[in-house]
């Protein structure tokens, strides 16, 4: 990937990515620590995008690799305030789902994608991503 794209590419989706990292994580400093590292990893894996999906796609992907990754590492979830601020029961309880529940739906809910891109995403059929949501909005009221 040439410099030039790469920077297009950072002011055309860097504020979308930071929407969507922020929704998960409700940390705005380190939205935009994982932003970066969202990009970094872009730019190190450039060669892996096909461009059979969206670039907005498979940059929202890789963000949710990135705070899924950041989750694993630091071992907390980022609900420690003694009083929960709104939405992030929600949060957590989504974060909670097996894969490819969890992926799926914060796809789907956080970054907006529509289930074709999903689906070429996670590499099953539109209607298999269709069910996985369907599944994923009932698993998630049972534990809510």
């Amino acid at each position: 990937m040439l410099l030039f794209e790469y920077e297009r590419i950072y002011f055309e989706h860097s504020e979308n990515v930071f929407r969507f990292l922020f929704r998960m994580s409700g940390n705005s400093a380190l939205s935009e620590e994982l932003t970066d590292e969202t990009f970094g990893n872009a730019l190190s894996h450039a060669g892996d995008y096909s461009g059979r999906f969206k670039i907005r796609s498979w940059l929202m992907f890789i963000a949710y690799d990135v705070y899924k990754k950041h989750l694993r590492k630091t071992e907390s979830v980022f609900f420690n305030d003694e009083k929960p601020k709104p939405g992030e029961a929600i949060r957590k309880s989504i974060l909670s789902l097996p894969e490819p529940y969890c992926r799926v739906l914060t796809l789907r809910l956080y970054a907006g994608l529509p289930f074709s891109e999903i689906a070429c995403l996670e590499r099953l059929s539109q209607n298999s991503v269709k069910v996985i949501y369907c599944r994923a909005k009932r698993k998630l009221s049972e534990v809510m």
